[in-house]
């Protein structure tokens, strides 16, 4: 076996089609229906709560999403150090050519072909041995491991956060700084100065640094033939750091949380949740006369805008993913025929014991071909 013949390249691009659809649906009680009269921008439907013209990001559409483009290319050189009935043993290196698309963070789960537009380097090695044949020749059972590994480089993104233990806080209405605050304080209309706003999803929607790193995945597999049938039975494991998320420019400090009742006051403690306890007038009862803690005046908004060191930029991550995967596949192949054939069937069923970033799934698939 000369040298030309042990060397190996491929290129290759699957073209993909997704689709993702959240299948949002509501049911509205006409008894809790919103009074506009009082409040114009009152919304009765979380569905059109989520789709507001005033958000730029972070909305969740009720319409299916829909992307088909050439999903990366892959480019490999590889080395077979041994092709050899009944064993073969190869390696190889390449290099992830980003072709789809990355996401705009305009909507949530917008449909990603790819790996985001990263760049990646990528190696792995397979090996393949027999373990028993019978006599005739047409009974064999041989054990096959793969293991591929790559890592992908920092690119930016658009990604949303939200503060540190504030779960959803990109969602609460703030004031982009504290010249918004003085405007909603000293509106004639108090209505207009209680709602006046900007939407948190705005401000915690940033250009960000996002390094996906390390993914290895690894297969091994016994493979039975019995003259044209052929079944497999085998075991996948992938595992995928945390992604590492930074800022791509310094953080400009000016936001900060508004208090439900607006008017240019602010509340740091506030939630999501509109917590009654922590919406709560407090004040500080040493001094004398009695001083209000929360709602914060438009006098000490400076004391409350939002730090860098607020950011929770984990909550942009995709976490940490360790998954397993058994699966088997029973399929018949003919290559004796005038048209050669094949055709499989098989299943698998996906599972994490401590990891709640992966989705238990089962899934079956069925395939075929001929040729002529």
């Amino acid at each position: 076996m000369t040298a030309a013949e042990v060397f190996w390249l491929s290129v290759s691009s699957p073209i993909t089609h997704m689709k993702t659809n959240m299948n949002l649906t509501e049911v509205i009680d006409g008894i809790f229906e919103a009074d506009t009269n009082q409040d114009p921008m009152a919304l009765n439907s979380m569905i059109a709560a989520l789709n507001q013209p005033e958000w730029n990001f972070g909305k969740i559409t009720t319409c299916s999403m829909k992307k088909t483009g050439l999903a990366d290319i892959e480019f490999k050189v590889g080395y077979e150090w041994l092709q050899h009935e009944p064993a073969h043993m190869e390696t190889y290196i390449g290099i992830i050519i980003p072709t789809g698309n990355k996401q705009n963070g305009e909507y949530v789960f917008e449909p990603i072909i790819g790996r985001g537009k990263h760049v990646g380097a990528m190696f792995g090695s397979s090996l393949g041995i027999g373990i028993w044949e019978n006599k005739g020749g047409d009974k064999t059972i041989r054990f096959e491991l793969a293991n591929h590994s790559e890592y992908l480089f920092r690119n930016t993104q658009i990604r949303s956060f939200d503060l540190k233990n504030k779960p959803w806080s990109r969602y609460i209405d703030m004031y982009a700084n504290e010249e918004q605050a003085q405007e909603a304080s000293t509106q004639a209309n108090p209505l207009y100065g209680k709602n006046l706003a900007t939407p948190g999803i705005n401000i915690l929607t940033q250009q960000v640094k996002v390094t996906p790193g390390l993914a290895h995945n690894i297969n091994s597999a016994f493979v039975f033939s019995v003259r044209t049938f052929e079944g497999e039975v085998g075991y996948n494991f992938f595992a995928k750091r945390a992604e590492c998320v930074k800022l791509a420019c310094p953080w400009l400090e000016g936001p900060a949380l508004k208090h439900y009742n607006g008017l240019g006051t602010t509340n740091p403690i506030r939630n999501i949740q509109g917590d009654p306890y922590l919406e709560q007038t407090v004040m500080r009862l040493e001094t004398t006369p009695a001083q209000t803690l929360i709602p914060v005046s438009v006098g000490n908004y400076e004391t409350v805008v939002i730090k860098e060191t607020d950011l929770d930029l984990q909550s942009a991550t995709t976490p940490c993913l360790i998954s397993n995967t058994l699966y088997g596949t029973l399929g018949y192949r003919n290559d004796e025929r005038e048209y050669p054939m094949f055709g499989s069937v098989g299943g698998s069923y996906t599972f994490s014991k401590n990891n709640d970033a992966v989705l238990r799934r089962w899934t079956i698939w069925g395939k075929m071909g001929l040729a002529f």
